[in-house]
């Protein structure tokens, strides 16, 4: 560990703290590292950020649906603008993006 230490402060990685802190970066990064919890962590992190991208891929296509069957109702493009906004809390730039994407007549 001493020898990771001084490698890093040799390439310029987090030096300053190392050189401060070397007393205490060893004996905590060799006792308090538990891999089991650090791959718990970064599993639960990136399950996060898949769930949160997968809820914007579904809100998103929700929206199309949404514009594509007022279309096809022949709805007024102002009244479907107005009601994405409302529905999917949607600034009037966001909604004129999904009308652009999705508005078809």
């Amino acid at each position: 560990m001493s020898r990771a230490v001084d490698e890093c402060i040799e390439h310029g990685i987090l030096a300053e703290f190392l050189r401060e802190n070397r007393s205490e970066v060893i004996p905590v990064s060799i006792f308090e590292y538990n891999e089991e919890e650090a791959l718990k962590a970064i599993k639960a992190d990136e399950y996060e950020l898949g769930f949160q991208d997968g809820n914007k891929q579904g809100i998103s296509r929700s929206i199309g649906i949404l514009i594509e069957t007022c279309a096809e109702l022949g709805i007024e493009k102002q009244d479907t603008l107005s009601k994405i906004m409302e529905k999917f809390s949607l600034d009037q730039a966001e909604a004129n993006r999904y009308m652009e994407e999705y508005w078809k007549q």
